[in-house]
């Protein structure tokens, strides 16, 4: 009984989330109402108010569910593990333009420095390592909100590229470079 109720939790959760993206196709996010967003998931307002505190709740869980489906293989070069996790970011374009169109990026940072932070328990990095780590995470981070103020058009090879760290003697670092950098 338990299992089906959790199952049905996270259905409705889901579909709450699809309902926001949906509705935000035609309006933005700031004039979407929560009894609208109830209605257009199948939910009731009270189960909005039971399972979110707001609607940016709901884009977070959107977020979420999102990054619930990437995976990488953890022998895969650093360069490629970006390449392949904007690929991955490319493929849900339309969803990612909508919450950035709305300001609502911010909700990425999290999933993100998560993902760092998993690196960080796989190795036994020192305290400077983390730290590094960190800071690339939101590098990386401010890297993919600018490739969405350019509505994502150009490829993740050319982001890659185009991507270049000074160092505090002004040479320049690769982002291909950083996994060495980082210790990684």
């Amino acid at each position: 009984m338990l299992k089906k109720r959790k199952k049905n939790t996270e259905k409705l959760d889901e579909c709450m989330a699809k309902a926001l993206l949906s509705l935000m196709e035609d309006k933005p996010f700031s004039e979407i109402h929560i009894c609208e967003l109830a209605k257009k998931s199948g939910a009731s307002r009270n189960y909005f108010y039971k399972h979110f505190r707001t609607k940016e709740s709901v884009a977070e869980h959107s977020i979420r569910l999102l990054f619930k489906g990437y995976a990488y293989k953890k022998t895969m070069p650093y360069r490629a593990r970006i390449e392949h996790f904007m690929l991955y970011l490319l493929d849900h374009k339309k969803d990612l333009l909508l919450l950035h169109r709305d300001g609502l990026s911010y909700l990425l940072l999290n999933p993100i420095k998560e993902h760092y932070l998993l690196r960080m328990a796989e190795k036994n990095l020192s305290p400077e390592e983390k730290y590094r780590l960190m800071l690339h995470a939101d590098a990386f981070y401010e890297l993919i909100c600018l490739w969405f103020d350019y509505e994502m058009r150009y490829s993740p090879e050319e982001m890659i590229e185009k991507t270049r760290i000074a160092n505090a003697e002004d040479n320049v670092i690769n982002i291909s470079d950083c996994e060495v950098w980082l210790g990684l």
